[in-house]
């Protein structure tokens, strides 16, 4: 799966993966969904610390940041409700 622009994936971060030429990052959700951006050591290194994790990863047209991530806080989540 690819993102398009302003696209969203959410779900638990099971493993982050480098393709064979070294220019994409595969994710694995537990959902059984497979995401596959471009390379980023910054990314590689955000993403590797929150395997386990539910996040969201949003494609977006800015320039600086063609990712954004956010970490869900289950803890906060639980509380709220």
């Amino acid at each position: 799966m690819i993102l398009k622009k302003w696209e969203e994936a959410i779900g638990t971060l099971l493993s982050v993966s480098i393709n064979e030429i070294e220019t994409s990052l595969i994710l694995q959700f537990s959902s059984g969904t497979l995401l596959t951006i471009p390379f980023s050591i910054d990314l590689k290194n955000r993403l590797n610390n929150s395997i386990g994790k539910r996040i969201g990863i949003l494609h977006t047209d800015l320039e600086e940041k063609n990712y954004l991530i956010r970490i869900e806080d289950l803890k906060y989540a639980r509380k709220k409700s």
